[in-house]
């Protein structure tokens, strides 16, 4: 789930019949993630730091952002961006389309 900037998403391993799972939780700041892992294993439970940085400095992906104009109205539109290489191509989305 990711909600403004605070992100949390669960994964659940099973090896040789035993079930793991760890809550991650953290903060989204530019290329940037960082939060608490929390980890249940056979009935206890531990938490740690962690920390993501995106893997590429693409532009792909979905690009969001709002600006008001005359007459006190505010746009917010957003953008699909591919990336390929050095080729950018996207399409601008305005309103709720």
């Amino acid at each position: 789930m990711l909600k403004q900037d605070v992100i949390s998403f669960t994964v659940v391993r099973e090896r040789a019949g035993q079930k793991m799972t760890s809550k991650y939780s953290g903060k989204l700041a530019g290329d940037t993630i960082k939060g608490k892992i929390e980890t249940e294993r056979d009935g206890q439970t531990s938490s740690r730091d962690w920390e993501a940085k995106r893997a590429t400095a693409k532009a792909t992906g979905t690009w969001k952002w709002s600006f008001e104009i005359p007459g006190g109205q505010t746009l917010e539109p957003s953008a699909k961006l591919t990336q390929e290489g050095d080729k950018l191509t996207g399409v601008l989305i305005m309103g709720d389309q």
